[in-house]
């Protein structure tokens, strides 16, 4: 596989469904997608408010902090189906600076290294001979989010790095692992019986 390959593989589109709407015929195909999850606008919405960036307790405020983040792209660009985005795996990033930029603010960020990277190989072509690299070998560049149509999801946000069970809980919050209330519920109930 190419590095442009693997790397869709950790993005997948949301259509959100208004409230008494259905997928439209012309546009059934969608069901059956892998890379695409037709959620509920109420319910995404009830998501987005609480961790939004600009929203929420867990947003990044000093120079250095570590924080776990979904990147959600408007996905008019991608594509004319209405409702679209684009929602990329969650990631731990090392904030670096807020920017103002026109009426909002842009975001600069360095993502941290996860094992998968590190242990996932893509091919190239050099010189009509194919070479196998390493995701995690590829240069670090700092991210850059103007919030304008696009936003970022923060789960949690800490000073130092965070313990894998820190982790966890903030992964559990996240959309690409979406669960309801109830299983949420039943997640919390486990761990303080346990």
């Amino acid at each position: 596989m190419t590095k442009e390959q693997i790397l869709i593989s950790k993005t997948k589109s949301i259509y959100l469904l208004e409230e008494n709407m259905s997928i439209p015929a012309d546009m059934q195909f969608l069901k059956n997608s892998d890379s695409l999850s037709v959620v509920d606008q109420k319910e995404f919405n009830n998501h987005f408010k609480k961790y939004d960036f600009f929203h929420s307790d867990h947003s990044p405020k000093k120079m250095g902090q570590f924080f776990l983040y979904e990147k959600l792209l408007n996905g008019r660009y991608k594509s004319n189906i209405p409702h679209d985005h684009e929602l990329f795996y969650p990631k731990l990033g090392l904030y670096l600076n807020a920017l103002p930029c026109d009426q909002t603010i842009e975001i600069e960020w360095v993502n941290y290294r996860r094992t998968w990277e590190i242990r996932t190989e893509y091919d190239y072509e050099y010189k009509g001979k194919i070479y196998q690299n390493y995701i995690g070998e590829l240069p670090t560049e700092i991210e850059r989010l103007p919030l304008w149509g696009d936003n970022l999801l923060v789960y949690g946000v800490w000073d130092s790095m965070p313990n894998w069970k820190q982790l966890r809980q903030a992964y559990e919050r996240t959309w690409w692992f979406h669960r309801d209330k109830d299983e949420l519920r039943d997640i919390q109930l486990d761990r303080l019986l346990k």
